[in-house]
């Protein structure tokens, strides 16, 4: 899980949130969000990442969200 203190909320890149979990490490619980990232499937976990969720907006992800219309 990507949990980064010092990373700032200002937005400068984009990626697709898929889903969200929730996991326990013994006694702690993480929240984290799983999103896709459009580079190649080296990058991450074939280009997936999980990111801290519910930390303060870890690195603006949850700053600017948009829902497509189809």
């Amino acid at each position: 899980v990507y949990d980064e203190p010092h990373c700032t909320t200002e937005v400068n890149y984009s990626f697709i949130v898929v889903g969200y979990d929730t996991y326990k490490n013994g006694t702690k619980k993480q929240d984290d969000y799983i999103a896709k990232n459009s580079w190649c499937e080296s990058w991450g976990n074939k280009s997936y990442v999980w990111m801290s969720r519910n930390k303060h907006n870890q690195c603006g992800i949850a700053s600017t969200g948009s829902c497509p219309f189809v």
